[in-house]
């Protein structure tokens, strides 16, 4: 009889230690659940402080230079029927009041103001005539997004290279070639009395852009000891939260200053790095020199270039900037979807060819081969 009441004692004392034992283990996970729990949270809050942070940087930025609620920049719609894309004929576009309106005029404007939040990927290759300063080519290839990278070569009219400058997302590196190079027989006043075809050299764009393949800031240091480089981080996260300018009326960018009697130009930060190139991707200089003045210039009609549906933009411009420029009347290709300029034609005084871009290659939001884009982690 004792043996059987033991039995049971040591059973049930067994049960009772199994009951205690999950409760035990049921806490525990409670409890780690409970911190996990805790921890996410923390998390959450640390991203939207970071988050709020960041905007209330741009905000304070936007503020500290002058500008209000009423001089914030609001998305603009084209209002541009269906059946007037792609005429050909300027005289029945030009009298049609809708291609000419305010807001048609203002979402160019604005466009090339911004264009760089329009595009994923980009991958071009031009040839550019400036009003002053040698004629060069340029072929390069940008990346935004989360892994933001960039690359341009840049080469005189011969065909050399002259500069790169490359951007792995860290890093910004710049090589500029032997000075001797740049100077070759483009003095522009010789080349006003050349046909526009014959200025570009297809062969050259060609080649120019299997290099940019090819050819690695690395390699480009190292061939030339007369070469002259520079290598400087990035915050290109930074630079972000200080573009206030991203957030101002495309209007509103041309301030007068009394003190200083003279506006002033707002232009947006650069992000994608590349110094020569953002003529054509970021194109603010052209759209404040010709473009400010609405009454000035026309949206003649909507062509194509390398596939790209493009506003064709005639006009005209005076004062001092038509003067430093030697430039009075203008035509234009802007790209319709992200206000990139794909041709530019400009004439002086006497009908004489002041200003040339044309584009042979030019790609949006195409996948680029990674290898592309140079590591300058090492360099």
């Amino acid at each position: 009889m004792k043996k059987i009441i033991i039995s049971i004692i040591f059973v049930f004392t067994l049960i009772i230690g199994c009951i205690v034992y999950v409760a035990s283990a049921s806490v525990d996970s409670l409890n780690d659940i409970e911190a996990n729990t805790e921890k996410l949270i923390e998390a959450e809050r640390t991203v939207v402080t970071h988050s709020a942070t960041a905007e209330n940087i741009i905000e304070q930025v936007y503020e500290a230079n002058g500008f209000s609620e009423d001089d914030r920049r609001t998305d603009i719609k084209l209002n541009i029927s269906t059946s007037i894309n792609r005429v050909n004929s300027i005289s029945n576009v030009r009298s049609s009041d809708s291609i000419n309106s305010e807001t048609n005029k203002s979402y160019i404007y604005d466009r090339m103001l911004n264009s760089i939040d329009y595009f994923n990927s980009l991958q071009a290759t031009y040839y550019h005539i400036p009003s002053t300063g040698y004629s060069y080519y340029s072929t390069y290839c940008i990346q935004q997004g989360e892994n933001p990278k960039s690359k341009e070569l840049i080469y005189n009219e011969n065909g050399e290279l002259i500069s790169s400058c490359s951007f792995d997302g860290k890093y910004s590196a710049n090589v500029n070639g032997d000075a001797e190079n740049i100077k070759v027989d483009a003095d522009i006043q010789k080349q006003k009395t050349k046909s526009i075809n014959s200025i570009q050299n297809k062969a050259i764009e060609e080649r120019i852009i299997n290099d940019r393949i090819n050819i690695s800031a690395k390699e480009i240091k190292s061939e030339n000891e007369n070469n002259i480089y520079e290598k400087l981080p990035v915050d290109i996260e930074s630079s972000k939260k200080l573009d206030f300018v991203s957030l101002v009326d495309s209007k509103k960018r041309i301030k007068y200053l009394p003190e200083e009697n003279e506006d002033c130009y707002f232009y947006r930060n650069n992000l994608p790095q590349l110094p020569m190139s953002n003529t054509q991707y970021f194109s603010q200089a052209f759209a404040f020199g010709f473009l400010s003045d609405f009454k000035k210039w026309n949206i003649d009609k909507i062509d194509e270039v390398l596939d790209r549906e493009c506003f064709v933009i005639s006009g005209e411009i005076d004062g001092d900037y038509s003067e430093k420029i030697k430039t009075q009347k203008f035509e234009m290709w802007v790209d319709k979807e992200i206000g990139a300029l794909l041709a530019l034609e400009g004439y002086d005084e006497n009908g004489d060819l002041s200003i040339l871009l044309t584009t042979s290659e030019f790609v949006v939001d195409e996948s680029i081969d990674q290898s592309v884009f140079d590591d300058l982690s090492n360099l």
